[in-house]
């Protein structure tokens, strides 16, 4: 697997994050949309994908399902401004790490977990 990141996340969100994970040799792919992700995920079979939930527009659940199909090897790390009920349902199809209304530094340090392939704690 390659040492590949895709972000899909809002325009505007976590603009330094790309540039940083870049600095340390990742080759990273933006997406921006759920299905936009789900394609680089199918092509490129990274190690970790950052999915900002409120960029599904049919579901976050369903992308997360259809990821671990297309690239089991490919760790989750689910973002979200604020937690909220609808993404209970996208945690529990399978997310490696749920970060919800973290700043980059919080949402930085769950990617490199998931690019160590260690485990992390919540809360």
């Amino acid at each position: 697997m390659t040492r590949t990141v895709v972000l899909a996340v809002r325009e505007g969100t976590f603009e330094s994050l790309a540039g940083s994970l870049e600095s340390e040799g990742l080759k990273v792919l933006s997406a921006r949309s759920g299905l936009d992700a789900l394609s680089r995920v199918t092509r490129h079979q990274p190690r970790a994908l950052l999915l900002d939930l409120q960029l599904c527009s049919f579901g976050s659940e369903g992308i997360i399902a259809m990821v671990h199909v297309v690239s089991p090897g490919t760790r989750i790390v689910a973002y979200s401004p604020s937690s909220a009920p609808e993404d209970a349902a996208a945690v529990e199809s399978g997310v490696f790490f749920y970060a919800a209304g973290g700043n980059e530094a919080y949402v930085a340090d769950a990617l490199h977990a998931a690019l160590a392939e260690k485990s992390i704690r919540h809360g």
